[in-house]
């Protein structure tokens, strides 16, 4: 595949959409919205199915079999919530070391055209 067709496709890829500070804001946004979702879903776990469970007539022993049923619907948001944040972290890192490494195009513009008159007077 030729270098020019290449690049014709890969700009329709997610991760050209945004540049590395967008990727890590969306990472963080997902962090944060399936956090309040895991809160939401836990405080009715605690605050309403436990008690409505109790009233019942449940045993404790019931309640602690029904809460171990409900364990991976609890376990698995927070191991993708720590995904979300570590990946939004991994990007923000990322974005430094490019900037530190590489700057911007404007600054190496700038440093272009101050070099310029220098050869000139030579």
């Amino acid at each position: 595949m030729s270098c020019c067709k290449q690049k014709c496709w890969m700009r329709f890829l997610p991760h050209n959409w945004l540049c590395l500070k967008g990727l890590s804001i969306t990472f963080l946004v997902l962090f944060y919205a399936l956090l309040i979702l895991w809160l939401i879903q836990f405080g009715f776990l605690l605050f309403q199915g436990i008690p409505a469970m109790r009233l019942a007539g449940a045993s404790y022993k019931d309640i602690v079999v029904a809460l171990w049923g409900q364990m991976p619907s609890i376990v698995m948001p927070v191991i993708l919530m720590l995904f979300f944040l570590t990946l939004s972290k991994i990007l923000k890192a990322l974005r430094k070391i490019v900037h530190a490494v590489a700057p911007c195009g404007c600054a190496r513009e700038q440093i272009a055209q101050e070099e310029q008159p220098q050869e000139e007077a030579k």
